[in-house]
């Protein structure tokens, strides 16, 4: 019998991938600062990555792009941006890396910076890190995210620039596909098709490209073809869920196929490995989709993976950061598919000492709190929330964002049932936060908690929201401070939905109307239109 499977859920509440590769995607500790050349208006960025010679200001990027000839690489990222940690210990530091960035004008963008708001609405950017590959002219080449093995980062830099065809004119042209470079097939790989808004509301027609594609890349790249495979097949789901399969029927012959495809890149090492995270970072429907197969076609989806998992988590290739996330992603499979979700002793144990081996061979500095996202997840895969607690409050001490750690403790404390612990956890986390997109986040998420967790207490429900408001008075507007304030409003009117709390929507409506007064940026439809069913 198929059980309901949580494994997206719990990878997505903690945002790699989107991986936040997705934490980082709309929400989801720094300790050393390592030296960085960059130019004088970043000095309170001074943390980028070590070699890379970051500049801040993406207008004066392009101009020197523009008369060197270089791309210009925009790198999107966040204080608490655990993924972002990763690349800053892991990634940027790789001679490799530092080599190929000198091939670009690479430019650092802090998510708190209006400057990054304003390329970010641009560019359709919808979560941190995400790395952005233009031309001169300011074509997009190429995005992509975290989670990718150390080598992958150099060769889509390398794979960037040979190309200039933009990805919108890549896309079109597989319409009538015939053999695909390995440019074009890295391309579409790689992409971070979760950190690109402007292919939000297509992902099954970029699924049914991407798994066309996958036939018609070079043999020599398998894990290539089977990356494109997998995405497919993430991108897929989400439509298909409802009706791949009626009354033993395949309706959705190409989800069908997809999952397939996923299913044979599981029996072979050589491709599922390098990808084996990827599944990590894929929907809910995926996973279901995938059981639903599995019971059809008689085959077992999910011991192929736990094996892939375990593999990828011993290889040093991989950072520290992905590896542990690869052994709690590989207990969830387990415990997601045992009879009565039991995960084996001896598992356990390997994973409380892989979480203490990764930690203390992390001791400070961006890859120390990098690690406390898989760490927890780790710790809660195997049920040892008492652990993963008492990791946060101890992390807490010498974080330089211990909002993030309070707020996954608030979450913590929320699953365990104690209600006003976690409520006062999501409030300090609010007062601790720091930078304007920041705190606009973190207070709609402080809201949103009265409102889940104890939605009687009309007063501290009021009080939240207004003191957001008051937040946003002279700040420019922003997508993503569209998006928290759009989120705010939804909880809030679902909150009175039957008018019982009308007068509260009212009073918070009236402080919104006067806080727009004073933002030169605003939509009018947004601040008129705030809260006005419930005025």
């Amino acid at each position: 019998m198929l059980r309901d499977f949580n494994l997206a859920v719990a990878v997505g509440s903690l945002g790699l991938v989107a991986f936040c590769l997705q934490a980082c995607g709309d929400r989801e500790s720094t300790q050393e600062v390592t030296e960085v050349d960059v130019a004088p208006a970043a000095a309170v960025n001074a943390e980028a990555a070590a070699g890379v010679l970051w500049q801040t200001d993406p207008e004066a990027a392009f101009e020197e792009a523009r008369s060197s000839g270089r791309p210009v690489m925009l790198y999107f990222t966040a204080d608490w941006c655990p993924p972002c940690h990763d690349l800053k210990a892991h990634v940027f530091p790789q001679p490799g890396f530092i080599e190929k960035s000198r091939l670009f004008v690479p430019v650092y963008l802090d998510g708190d910076q209006p400057q990054a708001q304003m390329w970010g609405d641009k560019l359709g950017v919808i979560g941190y890190p995400t790395l952005v590959v233009m031309d001169s002219a300011g074509t997009e080449i190429i995005r992509v995210s975290g989670g990718m093995n150390l080598t992958a980062y150099e060769e889509v830099l390398e794979t960037a620039l040979s190309v200039t065809q933009p990805m919108d004119d890549l896309l079109a042209s597989l319409d009538g596909v015939g053999d695909l470079t390995l440019a074009s097939c890295r391309r579409l790989a790689y992409h971070a098709w979760s950190m690109d808004s402007a292919y939000s509301d297509s992902g099954y027609e970029v699924g049914v490209k991407l798994l066309s594609a996958s036939e018609h890349c070079p043999a020599e790249v398998p894990v290539v073809r089977a990356r494109l495979k997998i995405i497919a097949a993430a991108l897929l789901a989400p439509t298909s869920a409802s009706d791949v399969e009626q009354d033993g029927e395949v309706t959705d012959t190409v989800m069908w196929q997809a999952l397939e495809d996923v299913y044979n890149v599981s029996q072979d090492p050589e491709q599922a490995d390098p990808n084996a995270l990827i599944v990590l970072s894929a929907p809910q429907e995926f996973y279901t989709l995938s059981y639903r197969f599995g019971e059809a076609e008689g085959v077992d989806v999910v011991t192929p993976w736990v094996e892939s998992l375990a593999r990828f988590a011993e290889d040093p290739g991989n950072t520290s950061f992905t590896r542990l996330y690869a052994i709690g992603g590989r207990l969830t499979l387990i415990r997601g598919s045992a009879e009565e979700g039991n995960i084996p002793e001896a598992d356990i144990v390997d994973a409380r000492e892989a979480v203490a081996r990764f930690l203390d061979e992390e001791a400070v500095g961006y890859g120390r709190s990098a690690l406390l996202v898989p760490a927890v997840f780790t710790l809660t895969a195997i049920g040892d929330n008492e652990a993963a607690q008492s990791l946060l409050l101890e992390e807490m001490e010498q974080s330089k964002t211990p909002y993030y750690q309070m707020s996954s403790l608030a979450e913590l404390m929320e699953e365990a049932g104690d209600q006003a612990q976690a409520l006062d956890w999501f409030e300090r986390a609010y007062d601790d936060s720091k930078g304007y997109e920041t705190r606009l986040r973190w207070g709609s998420d402080y809201v949103r908690a009265c409102i889940r967790l104890n939605p009687n207490d009309a007063d501290r429900i009021v009080a939240a929201a207004i003191k957001v408001i008051n937040e946003i008075e002279d700040a420019d507007w922003s997508a993503r401070a569209q998006r928290n304030i759009d989120r705010l409003e939804t909880s809030l009117t679902d909150w009175s939905a039957g008018g019982e709390h009308d007068a509260a929507l009212a009073e918070i409506r009236s402080v919104m109307l006067e806080a727009c007064r004073a933002i030169e940026h605003q939509p009018a439809a947004t601040c008129e239109g705030f809260l006005e069913t419930g005025a």
